[in-house]
């Protein structure tokens, strides 16, 4: 999920999935979003042949819906600040697999806890772990509850909580 430019890596996704798909027909990828490399992600499915099995779908208003449809989620960012796109699909239960860039996705995943955070780039540790979970329905549902349980930190309450605490502490000063 996200815009289809350069920060988001969606080629280097795209390229993981084309190593998995040959042993996974009955899975599919969803690559949520817009922007200006729809038909440079378009023509590069198409060139790998992929058309059946990956698609760009345009953003929706009902991203819970994608969300609570989808296994996993993959993050391909080449950088990232705090990616929302990781905290909302582990409030729906959905292990990640994400390149560990600069900053972003180790604040967010625990690495062989709720996803697995793969080298910067690598796309064949992409596919592995992306595989790891598309194997393991079980490996996938427990991940999903500690990424449930780990977004809950993030939660409008947690972080009044903390905002609260701080203006508390500096009016005490």
């Amino acid at each position: 999920v996200g815009r289809y430019t350069y920060q988001k890596g969606f080629e280097r996704l795209i390229d993981a999935w084309h190593i998995l798909a040959p042993r996974f027909p009955d899975w599919k990828l969803d690559i949520v979003g817009d922007g200006e490399e729809r038909t440079a992600l378009q023509r590069q499915i198409n060139t790998l042949g992929m058309e059946k099995r990956v698609f760009l779908v345009k953003p929706t208003k009902s991203i819970g819906k994608v969300y609570s449809d989808a296994s996993v989620l993959a993050l391909s960012s080449r950088y990232e600040g705090l990616p929302m796109v990781l905290i909302e699909a582990q409030s729906f239960g959905l292990p990640i697999v994400a390149f560990e860039c600069k900053c972003g996705p180790k604040d967010i995943v625990s690495n062989g806890e709720n996803g697995f955070l793969v080298q910067e780039g690598d796309i064949k540790g992409m596919a592995q772990k992306l595989e790891l979970l598309m194997n393991d329905g079980s490996l996938r549902k427990r991940m999903g509850a500690k990424a449930k349980v780990s977004a809950m930190r993030f939660n409008e309450d947690e972080i009044m909580k903390k905002w609260t605490d701080t203006f508390q502490a500096l009016i005490k000063r």
